[in-house]
């Protein structure tokens, strides 16, 4: 969960209140939590990039693709909840995936995505309505993936 929300973070869809939530979770149920969670709980005033680097911290082993597994099936609940929300997650999703080096599948389908997002806003080809549509085509496989319940409060 540390590196969704660090992920989350960096892309917007997630924000510090839901990390601290999630912290104060883990610290309900551990008899003896991390030290990493307590940080995380106290962390409600700090920015961002301080939220991301106190994750980093957390003890755990990362599960291959999963965080970003996670990440994509949140970006489809968002999404499709609030389709006016696809144009402020595809391009963000892109550079992250460059950043962070998704896995290929992935990172060729945000291409073309961003790629056809480019062309749709500089009405050279198709429309910003198709270009979301096919964006939540893409997502959709992800949403059950979504940790849905660390995000309810």
């Amino acid at each position: 969960m540390a590196e969704f929300f660090r992920l989350g973070l960096s892309l917007g869809s997630c924000d510090v209140s839901q990390v601290v939530h999630w912290a104060e979770k883990v610290v309900e149920r551990e008899a003896k939590p991390n030290h990493a969670f307590i940080e995380l709980c106290l962390a409600n005033n700090q920015t961002v990039s301080a939220v991301k680097s106190l994750l980093i911290d957390v003890p755990g082993t990362l599960t291959e693709n999963l965080p970003l597994r996670m990440l994509l099936g949140h970006c489809w609940h968002i999404v499709s909840r609030h389709p006016e929300q696809g144009g402020r997650l595809l391009r963000p999703l892109y550079l992250l995936g460059c950043l962070e080096h998704f896995e290929s599948d992935i990172q060729d389908a945000l291409v073309c995505l961003e790629d056809e997002l480019c062309l749709a806003e500089d009405k050279v080809f198709g429309s910003l309505e198709d270009v979301m549509k096919k964006f939540c085509v893409f997502l959709q496989p992800f949403a059950s993936d979504a940790p849905t319940e660390a995000l309810n409060r």
